[in-house]
């Protein structure tokens, strides 16, 4: 079979993917409104932050329609969708969990591999979306380590899922609230790995710690970095 060199210069810097985790209400949600034209994918009814803003989304409420929703976002009639983001992939998880376990009348032994299987072709399918930035959300939860122990990372109803998650994408950031010396309250973004928490940035351009995120900003200082 024939093949093809190609090469590594400007890699993966067109379409930032990207997965964003950390406590309720930090501003993970929030976030979303700073993306290029946004099209929201939630299984939650947690886009209060966003009430006041006119924004394209749409609830999954099963399996099907995830699917359904990435065939669409593969044609060119969503092709005004610049940012897709997923809030959150902790909850989606849960629909896509109950689901499976209805369908296998809850035998876990079934449901667990099944649940990883379509947890993980989500993931990928949706991360490699031609053309688009992919922001997914996830609860912050303290997640097994492949080589032991624990650290902040996404939280899924099995934490073997959630400890996956962040070898699937170049970008995981997790969001906190900080407080400056004037008792002011600050959102950041942590891109590096610590003890304690689960990130990095592959870009190599972001500040360890990015004060009051902007997620077009951010795009545009990865994709200016070519």
């Amino acid at each position: 079979m024939p093949f093809v060199i190609e090469s590594t210069l400007g890699s993966s810097m067109d379409a930032q993917k990207v997965v964003c985790y950390g406590a309720t209400g930090v501003g993970k949600t929030t976030l979303i409104a700073t993306a290029p034209s946004p099209f929201i994918i939630s299984a939650e009814r947690g886009l209060m932050p966003l009430r006041n803003l006119d924004l394209p989304k749409v609830e999954i409420r099963s399996i099907d329609t995830i699917t359904e929703i990435w065939q669409w976002l593969m044609t060119p009639a969503s092709s005004w969708v610049k940012t897709v983001c997923l809030d959150s992939l902790s909850d989606i998880s849960e629909t896509i969990f109950d689901q499976i376990m209805k369908e296998t009348k809850n035998d876990g032994r079934r449901a667990y591999p099944e649940f990883r299987r379509r947890m993980l072709w989500l993931i990928k399918a949706y991360r490699d979306i031609p053309g688009k930035h992919i922001y997914m959300t996830c609860k912050e939860d303290k997640v097994k380590q492949p080589g032991g122990g624990l650290k902040y990372g996404c939280m899924t109803p099995w934490d073997k899922v959630g400890s996956d998650i962040p070898f699937f994408f170049d970008e995981v950031w997790r969001m906190g609230v900080g407080v400056t010396e004037q008792n002011q309250k600050y959102r950041f973004l942590q891109t590096q790995p610590s003890p304690e928490a689960d990130a990095k940035d592959r870009s190599g351009v972001l500040a360890p710690i990015e004060i009051n995120p902007d997620l077009s900003q951010i795009f545009a200082k990865i994709q200016g970095a070519r």
